[in-house]
């Protein structure tokens, strides 16, 4: 039995994201942030009815054993706080993480004498957690964010960037056309086994003035039905034919602008 569950860790935008992933009987951990860490991190996780287990970040990635099994209905708190007790991320159920066990936790890690490794027991403290996404095994995470194409809004970039963070933080990035499109970011969105489609966006000093949206296909070949609104075809170099059919969106309005 596979389950795999990802949360997106949120503080000051996409800080990254906790994939918890039960093979059988054995379950695990992987923290991936998006940056270097810099400082001594911490986090909590806690599952629905199941104690919470604290432990250091102590790289970009890490990755930890869980002594418990879990279910795909099985809810999941997360906290990341720094030395200094600052929250640094969170994500999953508000109400599940409890921020005066890591404290404590902490404490004890700090603490010149003999660290006793057992749980600290202390009243529930409840934080505001922002909203964020679990994404199942399937992948399926973006419907709510499919673009627009028939509607203009002032600032749309706003109204969807929280999401877009998200993607672009849990999905695999797709350096290809990265190297095709000067300063941009570009992710692929599975959501069929094999099947994907692709996400980025395009800035100019370091300001996201574009959000595009693709879909493989071959040169001189029509894209699918669902695609008819994508604009131009962006040829893969050393490939036969093969590339996106791209749409590029002005990120202020929402207007399309063509590829």
């Amino acid at each position: 039995m596979l389950v795999k569950k990802t949360i997106v860790l949120t503080g000051d935008g996409a800080n990254g994201y906790v994939s918890i992933v039960r093979v059988g009987s054995s379950a695990g951990a992987k923290v991936i942030l998006n940056s270097p860490i810099k400082e001594e991190l911490f986090c909590g996780i806690r599952l629905t009815n199941i104690k919470q287990i604290n432990f250091k970040i102590n790289t970009q990635r890490t990755e930890i054993d869980l002594p418990f099994e879990f279910t795909v209905r099985d809810d999941v708190g997360i906290i990341v706080v720094n030395k200094n007790s600052e929250i640094f991320a969170v994500g999953g159920n508000k109400m599940l993480v409890n921020k005066s066990e890591i404290l404590a936790y902490i404490k004890e890690l700090h603490s010149p004498k003999e660290i006793v490794e057992e749980e600290v027991s202390a009243p529930e403290i409840e934080i505001e957690v922002p909203e964020t996404i679990i994404i199942e095994e399937n992948n399926e995470i973006i419907d709510d964010i499919k673009p627009i194409l028939k509607n203009k809004s002032e600032n749309f970039y706003e109204q969807v960037k929280s999401r877009l963070d998200e993607i672009l933080t849990v999905n695999p990035r797709e350096e290809r056309v990265e190297k095709l499109i000067p300063d941009s970011t570009w992710v692929k969105v599975y959501y069929d086994q094999e099947d994907y489609y692709i996400i980025g966006v395009l800035r100019d000093n370091q300001k996201i003035t574009h959000i595009g949206y693709g879909v493989p296909g071959i040169e001189g070949i029509k894209p699918p039905k669902e695609a008819q609104e994508l604009c131009e075809f962006l040829p893969l170099p050393e490939t036969i034919g093969e590339g996106y059919w791209v749409m590029i969106q002005d990120a202020l309005t929402g207007t399309i602008n063509g590829g």
